[in-house]
């Protein structure tokens, strides 16, 4: 949200994080390990960044070519620290053999209700 930093889903299963310059050169500051093949990233006001994700990227891929019927899911919360890069503090939101929701693509947390709130690529609605 800053404009300052861009944050990359590696498919390391890690999250990448870059300084960006007045004339958007891009500079290498650390990557955060998320134990899971990160897909879409949402960071909010507050500069946390929410992870959906695939713990197990071999059944995922099964799910997408219909060899399985589901997929697992993941939701993390990355929070930064208070100055710097150094420590981020990693919280596990959710995370399923896919019954609830084949093969997370997003998730978030309202900050109003403090729901989570998560989404996928080829299944009906969300949870």
């Amino acid at each position: 949200k800053d404009e300052k930093h861009l944050y990359v889903a590696l498919l390391t299963s890690q999250i990448g994080i870059y300084s960006r310059s007045a004339n958007n050169t891009l500079t290498y500051v650390r990557s955060i390990p998320v134990n899971t093949t990160p897909d879409n990233l949402l960071v909010d006001d507050n500069g946390d960044i929410y992870v959906a994700g695939h713990p197990q990227p071999l059944k995922a891929a099964q799910y997408f070519d219909k060899k399985r019927p589901l997929s697992p899911s993941h939701a993390l919360r990355l929070s930064p620290p208070s100055e710097g890069f150094s420590s981020w503090k990693v919280d596990e939101l959710f995370i399923s053999e896919g019954e609830e929701l084949p093969s997370s693509s997003v998730s978030f947390v309202n900050k109003k209700t403090n729901m989570l709130y998560m989404g996928a690529v080829l299944a009906d609605g969300f949870l």
